[in-house]
């Protein structure tokens, strides 16, 4: 399995798969502003979750700058020939990153793919998750050039790999965990090389034994 880190991002939206109640989220299923009055929900906030990577943008892609000088709040586009050229020549921008899933519906029906339900209940009940890890795939692509042999004539391409839904796979990014051993061994080498305390190993082991 190849797997991509992706970030996760939620933006007000006038319609939305999320509620949000004074900035919390709240619940899933659809539920959208006038719907929250009609139950009695106060100070409804609709939300759309939108997963993102660092990879390439191209013209007709969609994308979200997160944030920069000229644009002091996130905002979803769709790149163009001009800006998908300029990211290519100039970038890459942090701040600009390709949406690969969203729970948008008018970007779903425009090449992107969905977030699986199961992972908006899981952000709901976690109050926000910020990366994820999303599998790919080798795609094979007809080489459009002809007089090559077949194993020429094939592309490969990697995407996210999807549910028969047409929903990305996610998986949680798992905190590496480290033994007491190893903590152990890079304080005594932080020790060493940032402070030159060679002469004071001992009293370094000793200090370590009474207090870890």
């Amino acid at each position: 399995m190849k797997a991509i880190k992706a970030k996760v991002h939620m933006l007000p939206t006038d319609k939305s798969y999320i509620l949000s109640i004074n900035g919390k989220i709240f619940s899933t299923g659809g539920v959208g502003r006038e719907m929250g009055k009609k139950h009695g929900l106060k100070e409804t906030i609709p939300q759309h979750l939108y997963i993102t990577t660092d990879e390439e943008i191209k013209e007709d892609d969609w994308f979200i700058n997160t944030g920069s000088s000229g644009h002091p709040t996130a905002k979803v586009y769709q790149a163009n020939s001009e800006n998908s050229k300029a990211f290519k020549e100039f970038g890459p921008y942090p701040e600009i990153r390709k949406i690969i899933a969203t729970t948008d519906s008018k970007l779903i029906t425009d090449g992107v793919a969905k977030i699986p339900q199961s992972f908006i209940e899981e952000y709901c009940k976690a109050g926000g998750i910020d990366e994820v890890l999303v599998e790919y795939e080798e795609k094979f692509i007809q080489n459009s050039l002809k007089g090559y042999k077949r194993m020429m004539d094939e592309v490969i391409e990697v995407i996210p790999k999807l549910n028969p839904n047409n929903s990305i796979i996610i998986h949680p990014v798992e905190e590496k965990m480290y033994s007491r051993e190893e903590m152990l061994s890079f304080a005594k080498y932080v020790a060493k090389v940032g402070f030159g305390l060679n002469h004071t190993e001992n009293l370094f082991d000793k200090w370590i034994e009474e207090n870890l």
